[in-house]
């Protein structure tokens, strides 16, 4: 009866791991007007979709918690730090996100008035031109939350060895790569290398479908 809960709790964590990482790449794409140089003028005829991509990247960060929660006592036991990193960083992407959000909103509050041309053109460039780039730096330092949340996640499954190592080094080093090519560039004042965010895209699935296929290796991990 034990063996099957664990079971039955090891392909939840796999669905969540894979409606996290859908959850992080959807909304992204449906909100795409905002990340364009021209947004004033495109994200007002968005504004619904907007909303519900900040809604769904909120519900996302919460996931992460919980995901990290789930998983605090498999891992605590090899590495408790780890273990509680991992649920520090998920709550550190709930109030990241939230600050995003504010500042899309206004954004988006924005573009309206400029559609609805209720304050004066050159006015409205200056304050869109202020708005993108703070959200600029917000949402970057999400990103790089994310990308620390993720290299954790996967160093605790190579440091407890709950699945094949081949997947835990492959997750850990999608993560670096996300890292290195994505976030830490743009705050550092460069450019950012978006396909280096792609083997995430990989990684998550292969393990989740390992977690939905054989659950954790319980010879080796720490318990549920």
């Amino acid at each position: 009866m034990r063996t099957t809960w664990r079971n039955h709790t090891d392909r939840i964590v796999g669905l969540l791991l894979l409606v996290q990482l859908t959850g992080l790449i959807v909304p992204f794409i449906m909100m795409g007007a905002v990340a364009t140089p021209g947004y004033l003028g495109l994200a007002a005829g968005k504004a619904p979709q907007i909303r519900w991509a900040l809604l769904l990247l909120l519900t996302n960060g919460v996931l992460t918690t919980i995901i990290a929660i789930a998983l605090y006592p498999r891992f605590r036991t090899a590495s408790p730090i780890l273990a509680v990193w991992l649920v520090v960083l998920g709550a550190g992407m709930v109030a990241l996100q939230a600050v995003d959000n504010v500042q899309v909103m206004g954004m988006l509050a924005l573009s309206q008035a400029y559609v609805a041309d209720t304050l004066s053109g050159p006015l409205l460039e200056v304050l869109g031109a202020w708005a993108a780039a703070t959200r600029r730096t917000s949402h970057y330092l999400l990103l790089l939350t994310v990308g620390a949340w993720m290299l954790l996640f996967y160093a605790a499954c190579w440091r407890t060895r709950v699945v094949p190592r081949l997947l835990s080094g492959f997750g850990m080093a999608a993560a670096v790569l996300h890292l290195t090519g994505v976030s830490l560039p743009v705050l550092l004042g460069f450019g950012s290398i978006p396909p280096m965010a792609m083997a995430l895209a990989l990684s998550h699935p292969a393990l989740a479908g390992r977690l939905l296929a054989h659950g954790f290796d319980e010879r080796r991990g720490g318990h549920l």
